[in-house]
């Protein structure tokens, strides 16, 4: 029998969230990764050299530390699989389903002071799957999602993980863990570039031509060796999360731009909300998924290039997550408009916990602008909330911020609109101190 000199061609990776740290113990789905780019995770088990005292003599022995497992891929962006990935980036006591769970919305955010910690993920390289060879580590964390949108046509991720890599496998057995199913959910769902999507800077609307974000759980694995065993531990620090933000300028009028307002901004550490919404189809379209992120951030400090700010086409300036911003409960429609209204509509909303504010619509077809239109004329209720349609959906906002912040439709008025606008009628509450939202409306309607 000749030694086996060539490895195969891995064919295939599998993203598995686990239930139980390193274990395969209530695992029912593992999930195809589809790669963007070439994949760059490996897996270690250094070979430590330490003394041995056996009497009064030294010698010198071996032991096998830590397992030790890291790397990054690149991923294509959609609304299924990233939605996971978040969960186990975040952890699961940072998931929760806006709307009771009633809904496809699914939420990870992260508050400053938070003790819930990153999941865990076993990650599995397949080849020859006819037979199911693979190899599987055990015990992996998302140390960073890097995400990048450019107005070249493009929308990336970069994911990086760490852990102990335990118990990696080279087998025949079966491919994928005991009574789990594998999904592949990811390619299909992949958007043709990033101009189905909106972005807002402290709630304005901007044309970036460029935004990156690297948030980062810093993991540290640190592996200890001794005699007939190893151990080491696995940590993880706040969340951090640089990025930087590629504007293109307003030049003529009567208002042009310049980096002034940036400047500002970082020289009074300004805390600016920057909001960007992607979705499946373009913004004018039917679309049906959506992903939408929030950020709370603190521009770093770039004087200015010349007297009054930069008159170029485009500004490019650096920014860090900034953890103590409060955010205002809102509601958002699953669905654009046009909407088709009953008869002699209302639409009751109650704001922060307070009496219903009825406001009559107009019936038949109605598009988002329209109702929103009507509800910012009812002095009641542009008194203590606004409402809007990005990307022809209806949203409704507090004017406060914060957990006492919230929007919820009562949906015991006469004559209600809200089912065929697609509310629901659950409190949406705001965030108090909270640096990151990401929402995912992606049709899954179970707990991811």
């Amino acid at each position: 029998m000749a030694l086996q000199q060539r490895q195969p061609v891995f064919t295939r990776r599998l993203f598995i969230p686990e239930v139980t740290p390193g274990s395969d113990t209530g695992i029912t789905t593992a999930y195809v990764m589809w790669q963007a780019g070439k994949p760059g995770f490996m897996h270690n088990q250094p070979v430590l050299v330490v003394p041995n005292y056996t009497g009064d003599r030294q010698t010198v022995g071996k032991v096998w530390g830590m397992r030790r497992a890291e790397g990054a891929d690149s991923l294509n962006f959609d609304f299924l699989f990233n939605a996971r990935i978040d969960k186990v980036f975040f952890g699961s006591g940072n998931y929760s389903r806006p709307g009771g769970g009633a809904t496809t919305l699914h939420r990870m955010s992260y508050s400053a002071g938070s003790l819930n910690g990153p999941g865990t993920s076993q990650l599995e390289d397949q080849f020859l799957e006819a037979t199911a060879k693979y190899v599987r580590n055990r015990f992996i964390m998302v140390d960073s999602l890097g995400f990048k949108s450019d107005y070249q046509g493009g929308v990336k991720r970069s994911i990086s993980f760490k852990g102990i890599g335990e118990q990696p496998q080279l087998t025949s057995i079966t491919s994928a863990p005991t009574s789990a199913t594998v999904t592949d959910d990811s390619l299909s769902q992949n958007p043709t570039d990033c101009f189905n999507g909106l972005f807002f800077v402290n709630a304005l609307a901007a044309v970036p031509e460029d935004f990156s974000i690297n948030l980062g759980n810093g993991i540290s694995v640190t592996p200890v060796g001794y005699n007939n065993g190893a151990g080491g531990s696995v940590i993880f620090d706040k969340l951090a999360g640089p990025g930087s933000l590629k504007l293109m300028m307003v030049l003529g009028g009567t208002n042009p731009e310049s980096e002034l307002t940036f400047y500002n901004w970082a020289n009074a550490r300004t805390v600016i909300p920057l909001e960007v919404w992607h979705f499946d189809k373009p913004t004018g379209g039917a679309w049906t998924k959506y992903s939408r992120y929030r950020y709370a951030v603190v521009f770093e400090e770039k004087p200015p290039t010349s007297a009054g700010g930069e008159k170029d086409l485009y500004t490019e300036q650096h920014f860090e997550l900034w953890p103590n911003y409060s955010w205002s409960g809102d509601i958002v429609a699953p669905a654009p408009g046009p909407y088709t209204l009953p008869a002699t509509p209302n639409l009751g909303v109650k704001v922060d916990g307070g009496s219903t504010i009825t406001v009559a619509l107009t019936a038949g077809s109605q598009t988002a602008a329209q109702i929103a239109t009507a509800l910012n004329a009812s002095g009641p209720f542009t008194a203590v909330a606004v409402a809007d349609s990005p990307a022809g959906t209806l949203r409704i906002t507090s004017k406060t911020t914060g957990t006492t912040s919230s929007i919820q439709i009562d949906g015991a008025v006469a004559n209600t609109a809200h089912t065929a606008i697609g509310f629901n009628t659950v409190a949406q509450a705001g965030f108090t101190n909270c640096s990151v939202i990401h929402d995912y409306l992606n049709g899954v309607g179970s707990n991811l």
